[in-house]
């Protein structure tokens, strides 16, 4: 990988306390990401009951700064006295959802207009009433709180039966019955539980959770809600959290978790790949045209097994399954699935690649477009990276690419499985070492990593010079072949 000026990011900007930030989507941005790509919009707003102070609207410029201040809300005065709704006051047999003091929808001991607060009642007591209640813009509530009253119960303890085990979650349990202690006898069997309890539900490492997080078991002997799952998550990386690619292009553990070391034990040449899920990784096929098997690396960072830590772990491949259809003279159809086992456990340092489809492609895919191609490639010196390295490369035009080549004399076909990527009159690039290399862009919308491309081939010599494009396999080109082989590993 050869190193050039530092990748573009603007920080974020900053939020004021009662500000809301969206995308250009709509979309509220919770958390304070604290990196975006030159391009990306941020709307400001503020709650119900303050206004913007400066410009609402601010966007990321290719320096890496934002086109303006971020905005203040203050309070907007209609009549000079700001109106809240006292604290309200909950049924003696209930309680009222904690809200700390600090929380936007509080303003000193009371609540702003749009506030809603919900309430709870006490095992064997259930609510009457609405619930939640909300604050109105003249400081009212819109009705009083709920009251709870007892139900009409036998001398069974109503129980709520247990909705089932998370897959790849867990849950911690909550008994907020505080009229008296359980005991054993309270509880039928481990698979029920009493009213009052709380469930809450979270994922595994490299899974999100859909649906709601917490389940209340209600007087009823009814759950409020239902089981959420835990979904695949794919292309996080803990880049959007504060990381910034700095002059050299190295990088930290962590922000690439896609990225697997392949070592050709037969011939000791390396590769790189991208994960695809516990036991899938996605490469380029000329690395096997001398090997039959290869020892994959996941959560690498240095090159040297010397420096691995215990986030580095290690299979054998089980499965190579190469596109048949791959002319090792003009590298088309330059892909291969790995197949590997047991099963990798995903962690920070070890996550899979959000795949590419049609639609990703059209966008992310086109000329001028920034993506991130990570690797131990070789660098300005002739000699392999020690530790993983990152180039931000530009699509160009097939035609740019092609007229390059002829200037160097070198005939060059770009199918349809292929485009190219790099700058005309900088040093940058993917270089030997870094076939298979994943190239992979950035959704600021879903704030998720997809593959694009792979590393696949390039001009004979040093790759340190203006206009040694790289050529990448177009991943969204293989759909078809790769969710066959990926799904079903048949031939």
């Amino acid at each position: 990988m050869i190193p050039m000026s530092p990748a573009t990011y603007c920080d974020h900007p900053g939020l004021d306390v009662n500000g809301i930030i969206e995308d250009n989507n709509g979309v509220t941005i919770v958390g304070q990401r604290q990196v975006y790509l030159p391009g990306a919009e941020l709307k400001y707003r503020c709650i119900d009951g303050y206004e913007v102070v400066g410009s609402n609207d601010l966007v990321c410029t290719l320096e890496g700064e934002w086109s303006g201040d971020p905005p203040t809300c203050r309070i907007r005065t209609t009549t000079g006295t700001r109106m809240v709704c006292p604290n309200p006051t909950a049924d003696p047999n209930g309680d009222m959802d904690y809200i700390a003091a600090n929380d936007p929808r509080r303003r000193g001991q009371g609540f702003e207009a749009g506030s809603e607060v919900r309430f709870t009642c006490k095992s064997g007591y259930e609510l009457t009433g609405p619930n939640p209640i909300i604050c109105l813009r003249n400081g009212q509530w819109n009705s009083d709180p709920p009251r709870c009253t007892r139900i009409a119960r036998s001398s069974t303890l109503v129980m709520c039966r247990d909705p089932g085990s998370l897959q790849n979650g867990g849950v911690i349990v909550y008994y907020i019955s505080r009229s008296r202690r359980l005991n054993d006898s309270d509880i039928n069997n481990a698979r029920e539980y009493p009213a009052g309890t709380r469930l809450s539900y979270d994922c595994k490492s490299g899974y999100r959770l859909e649906g709601q997080k917490n389940l209340f078991c209600r007087p009823t002997g009814l759950w409020e809600g239902e089981k959420p799952v835990c979904s695949e998550d794919c292309g996080v990386s803990t880049l959007q959290a504060g990381g910034k690619i700095t002059n050299g292009n190295n990088t930290k553990a962590g922000e690439f978790p896609w990225i697997v070391f392949l070592f050709m034990n037969q011939t000791s040449e390396t590769c790189g790949g991208v994960l695809l899920d516990h036991r899938t990784v996605l490469t380029a096929a000329h690395c096997f045209q001398s090997a039959s098997y290869c020892t994959l690396y996941f959560g690498k960072y240095n090159r040297s097994d010397e420096y691995d830590d215990i986030e580095v772990k290690t299979r054998m491949s089980s499965e190579i399954i190469t596109h048949s259809g791959f002319d090792p003279e003009t590298f088309d159809n330059d892909i291969a699935i790995v197949k590997f086992s047991p099963d990798i456990p995903y962690s920070a340092r070890i996550q899979p690649i959000c795949m590419s489809s049609t639609v990703s492609a059209r966008i992310n895919v086109a000329t001028g477009q920034m993506g991130y191609v990570a690797g131990w490639g070789w660098t300005e010196n002739r000699l392999p990276s020690l530790r993983l390295m990152v180039a931000n490369l530009p699509v160009q035009t097939s035609e740019t690419c092609m007229a390059a080549y002829l200037r160097r004399n070198v005939q060059m076909t770009i199918t349809q499985g292929m485009f190219c990527a790099g700058y005309a009159n900088n040093t940058i690039n993917a270089c030997r070492g870094d076939s298979g290399s994943p190239l992979v862009f950035y959704n600021v919308q879903t704030q998720r990593f997809t593959v694009e491309g792979l590393v696949s081939h390039g001009t004979s010599g040093r790759c340190d010079k203006p206009e040694r494009y790289t050529m990448f396999t177009r991943v969204s080109h293989y759909l078809r072949w790769i969710n066959e082989k990926w799904r079903t590993g048949n031939r």
